[in-house]
């Protein structure tokens, strides 16, 4: 093994080497190589006319491939190998090209839908695997090495996505730790008391501000337009919200707080929507998820605020305060409704034979229908079933809570993903019979053995190679052309 491991390393580095100078010639990505173009087709005798040629059925899938006609190509191959038993080196060249073809699709999905982008890779490589066992190449090596950086890459824009998410959920935390602070200074009467209350509230909206500030460094980084546009306005609204407290202006304060909570639970209108049209488009599934997980945050946010001013105005024994609290608590239970309304109907158009879906539809009606409660509570004087109502409708909204919204669109929405890219096999025809297969080799073969090792090699000990690679590597594949060659 630390043999085939010493060639496999050599033969790498050889096969980097090779490609160095062209890589330089490019400023695009790395190729992915196809196999060569078309065959020559044998002369078939008479009998046999009609029927199409494993060959035949090669240069057609070349013809398909040629002119974008992914499906088409797919099935071309998968003939090509069910047909060509008795010739392993064309069986292998259409497994390449049904590697590349999977390949070229996780390529172009990769910024928009890296889960799925990771998905096609796995089958590219299959491929590629399928490939060099049956004959042995230099450009299926190479192919696999491409293959192994683009997997690194979708890889990083998922932990980046993942991140940004989670400094979103940061800024929102203490955006609402600095309302909450703000609303209670504006509501004490106690001039001492007020003033230590306003002074963790300013400390809690420069903490707001930072947090917003990391959000939108990382909007940035992943070229969001609709997170920047968010982070963007609520970094404005935070700013005004300061400088009404530098001035004494509580209640100025108090309502830019507001906005800036709202823009980052993405409530700042249609236009943040529709001008998302840049790098990390979503499929209109996935937007359509994130639409209404932004909506069911704003519920939850607004119920949360109406459960906190009725419990204050429960716990309050100035019958003066109380009332002024219980009228807080009025107010936003009756803005905790409008949202929980709004998310509920954004859901009306999800996949009633669904039943996650319909388990969430059924959350959001009840969480509606005891906000209801809850204000007809509050109008009655039942101040204490009040809060209970308020509890289990924030209970409901929670239930639906969507930690990771792909995760959940693949499970219920995967026949829509499907339709994205070519109805691609999950298993490709292994080789059958047992025949002998032919063991011809040119200038540009490695043996078969030695090429497995490769494989295993780059898969299961990418670290070693790549460190043995990393020079070269930077060289070859940092600004490489795309570039097709069948």
């Amino acid at each position: 093994m630390k043999i085939f491991r010493f060639f496999g390393i050599i033969f790498a580095i050889q096969l980097i080497s090779s490609f160095a100078f062209s890589a330089t010639q490019e400023d695009a990505a790395p190729q992915v190589l196809s196999a060569s173009s078309k065959v020559d087709t044998p002369t078939v005798s008479g009998g046999n006319r009609g029927v199409a040629t494993p060959v035949e059925c090669y240069n057609t899938g070349v013809d398909f491939q040629n002119s974008g006609k992914r499906e088409d190509a797919i099935k071309s191959y998968t003939q090509t190998v069910n047909k060509g038993k008795d010739d392993p080196i064309l069986r292998s060249k259409a497994f390449q090209n049904i590697g590349v073809i999977q390949h070229e699709s996780a390529r172009a999905t990769m910024m928009q839908n890296p889960e799925e982008c990771l998905k096609s890779l796995d089958k590219a490589e299959q491929s590629y695997k399928e490939s060099m066992k049956l004959h042995s190449g230099k450009d299926i090596a190479v192919n696999q090495q491409i293959l192994l950086n683009d997997r690194k890459k979708a890889e990083e824009i998922i932990k980046n996505r993942k991140e940004m998410e989670q400094k979103k959920n940061q800024a929102r935390e203490k955006t609402k730790e600095a309302l909450d602070k703000q609303q209670q200074a504006n509501q004490e009467n106690n001039k001492q008391q007020k003033e230590e209350k306003q002074n963790s509230a300013n400390d809690k909206t420069q903490k707001a501000q930072q947090a917003v500030q990391d959000y939108k460094d990382s909007a940035d980084k992943n070229n969001s337009q609709q997170d920047q546009q968010s982070a963007g306005g609520a970094q404005q609204d935070l700013k005004d919200a300061r400088q009404n407290q530098q001035s004494n202006k509580g209640q100025e304060s108090e309502q830019k707080l507001k906005d800036a909570l709202d823009k980052l639970s993405g409530q700042n209108g249609e236009n943040g929507q529709n001008q998302n049209q840049q790098g990390d488009n979503s499929s209109q599934g996935q937007d359509k998820n994130q639409q209404q997980e932004q909506k069911r945050q704003n519920a939850e946010n607004k119920t949360q605020q109406a459960l906190d001013k009725q419990q204050q105005a429960n716990q309050e024994n100035n019958p003066q305060e109380k009332e002024q609290k219980q009228n807080d608590a009025d107010q936003k239970t009756q803005e905790a409704q409008q949202s929980a309304k709004d998310y509920k109907d954004s859901m009306q158009k999800n996949d009633k034979n669904n039943p996650q879906q319909q388990k969430q539809q059924q959350n959001a009606q009840n969480a509606e229908d005891k906000l209801k409660e809850a204000k007809e509570d509050q109008e009655n004087g039942k101040r204490e079933g009040a809060e209970q109502k308020l509890k289990d409708a924030l209970q409901s909204l929670k239930d639906n809570k969507q930690d990771n919204p792909q995760d959940k669109n693949d499970k219920g929405d995967k026949g829509d993903k499907d339709k994205q890219q070519p109805n691609i096999p999950d298993k490709l025809p292994q080789n059958q019979g047992g025949q002998e297969e032919q063991k011809q080799y040119d200038s540009n073969d490695i043996p078969k053995d030695q090429a497995e090792s490769v494989i295993r090699m780059m898969t299961d000990d990418e670290k070693s190679l790549n460190d043995a690679l990393k020079d070269k590597e930077k060289d070859a594949y940092g600004s490489q052309g795309v570039d097709k060659d069948w």
